[in-house]
C-alpha cells in the first residue's frame, strides 16, 4: 500500500500541486491511499477545494480530510498531527480488511 500525502507546502508557497496524473500512472499496480489537503488557517478554502478535487479525480481511495490548526501556518499542532494520522490509519485499515 502506498500513501500519497503531499502538496500542502507547495500549495501555500508555490501555488501549485504538480501532476497527480503522472504520479498515479507511476503507481499503477499498487494499492494507493491519497491524503487530501487539509483545511487550515492561512490556506484559502478555494485552494483546498480545488486541490482536493484534483486529488479525487485521480485517486479512487482517499483518507478523510481534517480541519487543522497549525503552529506556524504550515505545520500541524501535535493534536492535529494525531488526528491526521488517525484519518490515514482508518483508511489504511479498511484496505487491509479487504
Amino acid at each position: 500500500v502506498v500513501v500519497v500525502a503531499l502538496g500542502t507546502n507547495d500549495l501555500i508557497s508555490l501555488d501549485q500541486l504538480g501532476s497527480y496524473e503522472a504520479l498515479a500512472k507511476s503507481l499503477a499496480g499498487h494499492e494507493v491511499i491519497a491524503v487530501p489537503v487539509h483545511q487550515m488557517p492561512g490556506l484559502p478554502q478555494a485552494k483546498v477545494v480545488a486541490a482536493n478535487a484534483q486529488i479525487a479525480k485521480v485517486f479512487a481511495r482517499r483518507a478523510e480530510a481534517i480541519k487543522a490548526a497549525t503552529i506556524d501556518g504550515v505545520h500541524l499542532t501535535k493534536d492535529d498531527y494525531g488526528r491526521w494520522f488517525a484519518a490515514i490509519e482508518k483508511t489504511l485499515c479498511s484496505v487491509r480488511k479487504q
